[in-house]
């Protein structure tokens, strides 16, 4: 996972609520989408732009060719209410995350969340560590 940031430099005057609204319709579908991770965003007023933090899977996770129309239409949007295009950045590595798995070609995937994680729950079979998940399963179940 890694921390990355957009800014959003405002082109004309524009109120803060129009701003955030785009902003966060932006990330909304950026979410559903999967190409971010997490449901809350800090969205940072710095002079004259916005800059929004944010935990991604990969570095390119925001990159043209992952978007849908939806994300494309919310691009669209930003632009028409006078915010510029932004600008992204990788901050660096989210240390207390998973890591994506680098297997290429896993003999078997399996979806597993706590649901309190900020990681994708799609984990490869060959280095998923399942003792960890029965161990804490066995603390709840009982036959």
């Amino acid at each position: 996972m890694y921390v990355c940031q957009l800014s959003f430099n405002c082109a004309v005057d524009i109120e803060i609520s129009e701003a955030q609204t785009v902003i966060s319709a932006l990330l909304d579908e950026y979410r559903y989408n999967g190409q971010i991770i997490g449901r809350e965003f800090p969205v940072i007023l710095v002079d004259d732009h916005f800059d929004v933090i944010f935990v991604c899977p990969e570095q390119d996770s925001v990159a043209v060719k992952y978007n849908t129309d939806n994300v494309t239409d919310a691009f669209e949007a930003i632009a028409k209410c006078g915010l510029a295009l932004p600008q992204f950045k990788v901050l660096g590595l989210e240390s207390q995350s998973d890591f994506a798995d680098l297997c290429k070609v896993p003999s078997a995937l399996v979806l597993y969340s706590t649901f309190v994680q900020s990681c994708s729950p799609v984990r490869c079979m060959d280095h998923f560590y399942l003792s960890h998940y029965i161990s804490y399963r066995s603390q709840f179940v009982t036959t």
